[in-house]
């Protein structure tokens, strides 16, 4: 019996798929919320390469150890009032927030 399960890699190829012509290593993955959602949750913002946002993926989906959420910054900062539970301070390390 073999294991059909996605790898990371897996993950990432089929996200990348939706640029077919760019290669994995040069993608990044970008949410932003919506401009009707704006109201409810504020503008934001975050954005990782997409092989990390695809190991994430498939650490979390197989319960298996890996990066976790809190180490992915949403580049920006608490010092220009960013609210996201894991911003990036003014000397660009990534800690967590705790004016939020």
């Amino acid at each position: 019996m073999t294991d059909t399960s996605p790898t990371a890699d897996d993950i990432a190829r089929a996200i990348a798929d939706l640029l077919p012509r760019v290669p994995v290593e040069d993608l990044l993955l970008q949410l932003k919320t919506r401009p009707q959602a704006e109201a409810r949750h504020g503008s934001a913002s975050w954005g990782a390469p997409l092989q990390t946002v695809a190991d994430h993926i498939h650490a979390t989906l197989y319960g298996l150890p890996g990066a976790l959420a809190s180490t992915f910054a949403c580049g920006c900062r608490t010092d220009q009032g960013c609210k996201c539970p894991y911003p990036v301070d003014a000397e660009g390390a990534n800690a967590p927030n705790t004016t939020a």
